[in-house]
């Protein structure tokens, strides 16, 4: 019986059978750099690595791809804030920025799982708008 445990166990760990790892917990730095990374991404309209293909992206209400983000008109940020929750795996930027069509402000909310963007919602809302 112990010839043919080893040679399934060794089996299932090859093809992937094990038990999946777990996320590493991000601590309050690694939060605030992940949501730097995918705000810097939604302001050049790349998701690179930052955001991954399987996260959730909406802005004001709606789901959109990354290049269609508002935040890639920002031309200079006049001001930015950011909130961190790291037990949560959550954090905010909030801001102002001049944009393409005029001044606009701002608020991105990123929820991690791990090191990992799952969730990014934005509102983005310009003179002409209401929030």
């Amino acid at each position: 019986m112990l010839r043919l445990t080893f040679p399934l166990a060794a089996l299932g760990l090859v093809l992937g059978l094990a038990a999946p790892a777990q996320a590493r917990p991000c601590d309050a730095a690694c939060v605030t750099a992940a949501g730097e990374a995918v705000f810097e991404a939604l302001r050049s309209g790349a998701p690179g690595k930052a955001i991954p293909s399987g996260a959730r992206l909406t802005e004001n209400g709606r789901d959109i791809r990354p290049a269609d983000s508002q935040l890639f008109a920002i031309r200079r940020l006049t001001y930015r804030q950011t909130i961190t929750e790291p037990s949560a795996g959550a954090v905010g930027i909030v801001g102002a920025a001049e944009a393409a069509g005029g001044p606009a402000v701002f608020a991105v909310r990123v929820k991690l799982k791990g090191e990992r963007a799952v969730e990014i919602e934005t509102l983005v809302t310009r003179r002409t708008e209401s929030a």
